[in-house]
Protein backbone atom coordinates (compact mmCIF):
# COMPACT_ATOMS: atom_id res chain seq x y z
CA UNK A 1 0.00 0.00 0.00
CA UNK A 2 1.11 3.24 -0.71
CA UNK A 3 0.00 5.91 1.75
CA UNK A 4 0.76 9.20 -0.57
CA UNK A 5 -1.71 7.41 -2.49
CA UNK A 6 -4.55 6.67 0.59
CA UNK A 7 -5.97 9.86 1.06
CA UNK A 8 -8.45 8.47 3.43
CA UNK A 9 -5.72 7.12 5.74
CA UNK A 10 -5.26 8.94 8.69
CA UNK A 11 -2.46 9.09 11.23
CA UNK A 12 -3.24 11.18 14.14
CA UNK A 13 -1.65 11.18 17.35
CA UNK A 14 -1.76 13.72 20.50
CA UNK A 15 1.17 14.29 22.06
CA UNK A 16 0.72 16.16 24.95
CA UNK A 17 2.87 17.40 27.76
CA UNK A 18 1.36 18.94 30.52
CA UNK A 19 2.55 18.81 34.90
CA UNK A 20 -0.65 16.46 36.09
CA UNK A 21 -1.77 17.94 39.33
CA UNK A 22 -1.78 16.03 42.26
CA UNK A 23 -5.20 15.01 43.29
CA UNK A 24 -6.58 14.40 46.60
CA UNK A 25 -10.15 14.19 47.91
CA UNK A 26 -12.11 13.12 50.83
CA UNK A 27 -14.07 9.88 50.52
CA UNK A 28 -17.88 10.52 50.15
CA UNK A 29 -18.62 7.65 52.52
CA UNK A 30 -17.86 4.21 53.83
CA UNK A 31 -17.67 1.24 51.23
CA UNK A 32 -17.46 -2.29 50.97
CA UNK A 33 -16.13 -4.39 48.41
CA UNK A 34 -16.92 -8.30 48.00
CA UNK A 35 -14.94 -10.96 46.17
CA UNK A 36 -15.86 -11.88 43.30
CA UNK A 37 -14.31 -15.19 43.05
CA UNK A 38 -12.83 -17.44 45.32
CA UNK A 39 -14.47 -19.56 47.75
CA UNK A 40 -13.81 -16.37 50.99
CA UNK A 41 -16.87 -14.33 50.19
CA UNK A 42 -16.84 -12.06 52.88
CA UNK A 43 -16.48 -8.59 52.48
CA UNK A 44 -13.00 -6.62 51.90
CA UNK A 45 -13.03 -2.98 52.68
CA UNK A 46 -12.36 -0.26 50.27
CA UNK A 47 -8.68 1.32 51.44
CA UNK A 48 -9.47 5.08 52.79
CA UNK A 49 -6.90 8.15 52.53
CA UNK A 50 -7.13 10.94 55.03
CA UNK A 51 -8.78 13.96 54.26
CA UNK A 52 -6.91 16.58 51.71
CA UNK A 53 -7.83 19.50 49.62
CA UNK A 54 -10.41 18.93 46.41
CA UNK A 55 -9.10 17.74 43.29
CA UNK A 56 -7.12 20.13 41.50
CA UNK A 57 -8.83 20.36 37.55
CA UNK A 58 -6.19 19.19 34.85
CA UNK A 59 -5.06 22.17 32.66
CA UNK A 60 -6.00 22.36 29.01
CA UNK A 61 -3.24 21.72 26.84
CA UNK A 62 -2.20 22.22 23.02
CA UNK A 63 -1.97 19.18 21.38
CA UNK A 64 0.23 18.62 18.67
CA UNK A 65 -1.62 16.19 15.58
CA UNK A 66 1.07 14.11 13.77
CA UNK A 67 -0.05 13.47 10.07
CA UNK A 68 -2.86 14.55 8.47
CA UNK A 69 -6.58 14.58 9.98
CA UNK A 70 -9.98 13.47 8.22
CA UNK A 71 -13.10 12.41 9.86
CA UNK A 72 -12.90 8.88 9.86
CA UNK A 73 -9.28 8.18 11.09
CA UNK A 74 -9.29 4.71 10.48
CA UNK A 75 -7.27 3.96 13.53
CA UNK A 76 -8.13 0.59 15.20
CA UNK A 77 -5.05 0.58 17.77
CA UNK A 78 -2.22 2.42 19.22
CA UNK A 79 0.51 1.41 21.52
CA UNK A 80 4.17 2.99 22.35
CA UNK A 81 7.38 1.85 24.06
CA UNK A 82 9.59 5.00 24.94
CA UNK A 83 10.25 6.62 21.86
CA UNK A 84 8.32 3.96 19.74
CA UNK A 85 4.88 4.38 18.42
CA UNK A 86 2.52 1.63 17.01
CA UNK A 87 -0.22 2.15 14.99
CA UNK A 88 -2.35 0.36 12.87
CA UNK A 89 -4.54 2.05 10.27
CA UNK A 90 -7.01 0.53 8.25
CA UNK A 91 -5.35 -2.62 6.39
CA UNK A 92 -2.01 -1.08 6.81
CA UNK A 93 0.29 -1.44 10.32
CA UNK A 94 2.86 1.65 11.01
CA UNK A 95 5.80 2.19 13.45
CA UNK A 96 7.60 4.95 14.29
CA UNK A 97 10.84 5.38 16.47
CA UNK A 98 11.02 9.43 17.46
CA UNK A 99 7.48 10.00 19.12
CA UNK A 100 5.85 10.25 15.61
CA UNK A 101 8.46 12.55 13.93
CA UNK A 102 9.00 10.19 11.29
CA UNK A 103 6.90 6.66 10.30
CA UNK A 104 7.40 3.38 8.10
CA UNK A 105 5.07 0.77 6.85
CA UNK A 106 5.07 -2.55 8.38
CA UNK A 107 3.05 -5.78 7.59
CA UNK A 108 0.41 -6.46 9.80
CA UNK A 109 -0.56 -9.79 10.91
CA UNK A 110 -3.83 -11.68 8.48
CA UNK A 111 -6.71 -10.09 9.48
CA UNK A 112 -5.92 -6.40 10.70
CA UNK A 113 -5.18 -5.28 14.28
CA UNK A 114 -8.07 -4.80 17.31
CA UNK A 115 -5.68 -4.42 19.62
CA UNK A 116 -1.88 -3.45 20.35
CA UNK A 117 0.48 -3.89 23.13
CA UNK A 118 4.09 -4.00 22.72
CA UNK A 119 6.23 -3.75 25.98
CA UNK A 120 9.91 -3.07 24.23
CA UNK A 121 10.90 -1.34 20.98
CA UNK A 122 11.07 -4.87 19.82
CA UNK A 123 8.60 -7.13 21.95
CA UNK A 124 4.98 -7.16 21.43
CA UNK A 125 1.44 -8.91 20.34
CA UNK A 126 -1.62 -7.86 18.44
CA UNK A 127 -5.26 -9.34 18.58
CA UNK A 128 -7.38 -9.65 16.14
CA UNK A 129 -10.30 -12.61 15.32
CA UNK A 130 -7.85 -14.76 14.11
CA UNK A 131 -6.06 -15.02 17.51
CA UNK A 132 -3.35 -13.36 19.19
CA UNK A 133 0.45 -12.58 17.46
CA UNK A 134 3.47 -11.84 18.51
CA UNK A 135 6.53 -10.20 17.24
CA UNK A 136 10.13 -9.67 18.14
CA UNK A 137 11.56 -7.28 15.85
CA UNK A 138 9.07 -4.60 16.39
CA UNK A 139 6.42 -5.67 14.39
CA UNK A 140 8.66 -6.19 11.37
CA UNK A 141 7.30 -9.95 11.10
CA UNK A 142 4.68 -12.38 13.01
CA UNK A 143 3.89 -15.48 14.95
CA UNK A 144 0.82 -16.74 15.84
CA UNK A 145 0.22 -17.31 19.61
CA UNK A 146 -2.53 -18.96 19.67
CA UNK A 147 -5.75 -17.52 22.72
CA UNK A 148 -8.49 -17.73 20.08
CA UNK A 149 -9.99 -14.80 18.69
CA UNK A 150 -8.62 -11.55 20.63
CA UNK A 151 -10.18 -8.37 21.23
CA UNK A 152 -7.97 -7.04 23.86
CA UNK A 153 -4.54 -7.67 24.77
CA UNK A 154 -2.33 -6.11 27.24
CA UNK A 155 0.69 -7.15 28.55
CA UNK A 156 2.99 -5.49 31.82
CA UNK A 157 6.48 -7.42 30.38
CA UNK A 158 7.63 -10.00 28.55
CA UNK A 159 5.81 -13.07 30.35
CA UNK A 160 2.79 -11.58 32.57
CA UNK A 161 -0.37 -10.76 30.06
CA UNK A 162 -3.97 -10.50 29.92
CA UNK A 163 -6.23 -11.16 26.98
CA UNK A 164 -10.24 -10.77 26.26
CA UNK A 165 -12.13 -11.73 22.89
CA UNK A 166 -15.23 -14.40 22.24
CA UNK A 167 -16.73 -14.02 25.62
CA UNK A 168 -13.39 -15.08 27.37
CA UNK A 169 -10.74 -13.84 29.70
CA UNK A 170 -7.41 -15.25 29.76
CA UNK A 171 -3.91 -14.76 31.24
CA UNK A 172 -0.56 -15.75 31.08
CA UNK A 173 2.55 -15.46 33.32
CA UNK A 174 5.20 -17.55 30.57
CA UNK A 175 4.99 -14.96 27.66
CA UNK A 176 1.85 -17.08 25.85
CA UNK A 177 3.30 -20.04 25.87
CA UNK A 178 -0.08 -21.43 28.16
CA UNK A 179 -3.33 -19.62 28.98
CA UNK A 180 -5.73 -19.95 31.94
CA UNK A 181 -9.10 -18.90 32.21
CA UNK A 182 -9.77 -16.45 34.95
CA UNK A 183 -13.14 -14.86 35.35
CA UNK A 184 -14.47 -11.61 34.93
CA UNK A 185 -15.70 -9.36 37.49
CA UNK A 186 -19.12 -8.53 36.05
CA UNK A 187 -20.96 -9.04 32.84
CA UNK A 188 -20.10 -5.53 31.14
CA UNK A 189 -23.51 -6.20 29.03
CA UNK A 190 -22.47 -2.92 26.84
CA UNK A 191 -18.88 -2.97 26.82
CA UNK A 192 -15.72 -3.48 29.26
CA UNK A 193 -12.36 -2.38 29.43
CA UNK A 194 -8.87 -3.99 31.71
CA UNK A 195 -5.48 -2.18 32.77
CA UNK A 196 -3.00 -3.68 34.45
CA UNK A 197 0.09 -2.13 35.87
CA UNK A 198 1.99 -4.88 37.30
CA UNK A 199 1.74 -8.83 37.06
CA UNK A 200 -0.64 -8.45 40.47
CA UNK A 201 -1.89 -4.77 39.64
CA UNK A 202 -5.02 -3.76 37.44
CA UNK A 203 -8.40 -2.86 36.85
CA UNK A 204 -11.47 -3.94 34.94
CA UNK A 205 -14.38 -1.39 34.21
CA UNK A 206 -18.22 -2.24 33.12
CA UNK A 207 -20.31 -0.26 31.64
CA UNK A 208 -24.02 -0.60 31.92
CA UNK A 209 -26.88 0.38 29.15
CA UNK A 210 -26.38 4.13 28.16
CA UNK A 211 -28.13 7.35 28.21
CA UNK A 212 -27.85 10.71 26.89
CA UNK A 213 -24.49 11.74 27.15
CA UNK A 214 -23.99 9.38 29.80
CA UNK A 215 -23.59 5.74 31.13
CA UNK A 216 -23.39 3.62 34.06
CA UNK A 217 -19.90 2.16 35.13
CA UNK A 218 -18.02 -0.37 37.68
CA UNK A 219 -15.12 -0.43 38.33
CA UNK A 220 -12.68 -3.29 40.28
CA UNK A 221 -9.73 -3.52 41.00
CA UNK A 222 -7.12 -6.69 41.84
CA UNK A 223 -3.96 -7.27 43.66
CA UNK A 224 -3.41 -10.78 42.54
CA UNK A 225 -3.37 -10.62 38.78
CA UNK A 226 -6.76 -11.39 38.25
CA UNK A 227 -7.59 -14.24 40.27
CA UNK A 228 -9.76 -12.08 42.33
CA UNK A 229 -11.75 -8.60 42.37
CA UNK A 230 -12.65 -6.07 44.84
CA UNK A 231 -15.88 -3.08 43.42
CA UNK A 232 -13.92 -0.06 43.59
CA UNK A 233 -16.74 2.64 42.88
CA UNK A 234 -19.44 2.71 40.56
CA UNK A 235 -21.68 5.41 38.86
CA UNK A 236 -25.14 5.73 37.65
CA UNK A 237 -26.22 1.94 37.31
CA UNK A 238 -29.88 1.70 36.93
CA UNK A 239 -29.34 -1.31 39.57
CA UNK A 240 -26.69 0.22 41.54
CA UNK A 241 -24.93 -2.08 44.30
CA UNK A 242 -26.50 -1.94 47.72
CA UNK A 243 -23.24 0.23 49.04
CA UNK A 244 -22.69 3.54 48.29
CA UNK A 245 -19.41 4.73 46.10
CA UNK A 246 -16.54 5.65 48.23
CA UNK A 247 -15.06 7.10 45.46
CA UNK A 248 -16.94 9.23 42.44
CA UNK A 249 -16.59 7.22 38.87
CA UNK A 250 -17.53 9.50 36.48
CA UNK A 251 -20.60 8.79 34.89
CA UNK A 252 -20.79 10.73 31.42
CA UNK A 253 -19.49 9.36 28.18
CA UNK A 254 -19.30 5.74 26.68
CA UNK A 255 -16.78 3.95 27.66
CA UNK A 256 -14.39 3.20 25.33
CA UNK A 257 -11.23 1.88 27.17
CA UNK A 258 -8.92 2.10 30.15
CA UNK A 259 -4.99 2.42 30.52
CA UNK A 260 -3.26 2.43 34.00
CA UNK A 261 0.37 3.51 33.83
CA UNK A 262 0.99 2.80 37.35
CA UNK A 263 -0.89 1.83 40.70
CA UNK A 264 -1.55 5.92 40.44
CA UNK A 265 -2.12 6.73 36.76
CA UNK A 266 -4.85 6.08 35.10
CA UNK A 267 -7.08 7.13 31.83
CA UNK A 268 -10.13 6.32 30.60
CA UNK A 269 -11.24 6.81 27.12
CA UNK A 270 -14.28 7.18 26.24
CA UNK A 271 -17.21 9.03 23.55
CA UNK A 272 -18.80 12.46 24.43
CA UNK A 273 -16.17 12.82 27.18
CA UNK A 274 -12.18 12.52 25.29
CA UNK A 275 -10.29 11.49 27.71
CA UNK A 276 -10.93 11.43 31.52
CA UNK A 277 -7.60 10.99 34.16
CA UNK A 278 -6.54 9.77 37.57
CA UNK A 279 -3.72 10.54 39.16
CA UNK A 280 -4.42 8.93 42.78
CA UNK A 281 -4.89 5.43 42.05
CA UNK A 282 -9.11 6.41 41.12
CA UNK A 283 -9.93 8.21 43.89
CA UNK A 284 -10.61 10.97 41.79
CA UNK A 285 -10.97 12.08 38.26
CA UNK A 286 -10.90 15.17 35.90
CA UNK A 287 -11.67 15.10 32.28
CA UNK A 288 -8.44 16.23 30.31
CA UNK A 289 -9.42 18.51 27.14
CA UNK A 290 -7.27 18.45 24.36
CA UNK A 291 -9.20 19.16 21.66
CA UNK A 292 -10.70 23.07 21.08
CA UNK A 293 -14.04 20.94 19.11
CA UNK A 294 -15.46 20.30 22.78
CA UNK A 295 -16.23 16.81 23.93
CA UNK A 296 -14.51 14.21 21.05
CA UNK A 297 -14.65 10.57 20.69
CA UNK A 298 -11.34 8.76 22.38
CA UNK A 299 -11.28 5.30 21.23
CA UNK A 300 -7.49 5.03 23.25
CA UNK A 301 -4.48 6.53 25.20
CA UNK A 302 -1.17 5.10 25.81
CA UNK A 303 1.20 6.82 28.31
CA UNK A 304 4.50 6.38 28.63
CA UNK A 305 5.48 8.63 31.19
CA UNK A 306 2.56 10.46 33.69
Amino acid sequence: MNLHRRSATIIAIVLASSLLAAACGSPKGAAHATRTSGADASPTPVPTRPPGVAPTPFPSVEAKVVGSTEQDPGITAIAASGDHVWLAVNDAMLESDDRGGHWRELAPPPAGIDSLSFVSGTEGWAGNPGGLFHTTDGGGTWIEAGAGPVKRVRFVDAQHGWVAGNGRFLRTTDRGAAWEDVEVPCAGRFGSAFAFYSSAGGWYVCAGEPSAGAQGKQLFRTADGGVTWALFSHADFAEPPTTPSAYPLPGWGYLQDLFALDSAHLWMSVERGGVIASTDGAHSWNPLTFDARGAPRSDGAWFVTP
